[in-house]
């Protein structure tokens, strides 16, 4: 009888760990959805950074043609 008690205790601790592990790995779950949502919004600032420098060397461009048409 004693040894049944001692192996529900054993397992009781192991269920009781992995319900600690779920938990952990539930809150790396969202930190990773957390940081995954950064590094998009970061890719889309970077996207329109990049749309808005194409947008300026065009406008030089054509500033340039119409200074000097002869040069470029």
């Amino acid at each position: 009888m004693r040894q049944l008690s001692v192996i529900s205790y054993q397992l009781s601790v192991i269920s009781y760990q992995l319900s600690v592990i779920s938990y952990q790995l539930s809150v790396i779950s969202y930190q990773l959805s957390v940081i995954s949502y950064q590094l998009s919004v970061i890719s889309y600032q970077l996207s329109v950074i990049s749309y808005q420098l194409s947008n300026l060397s065009f406008q030089f461009t054509v500033y340039c043609l119409r200074k000097n048409p002869r040069k470029l």
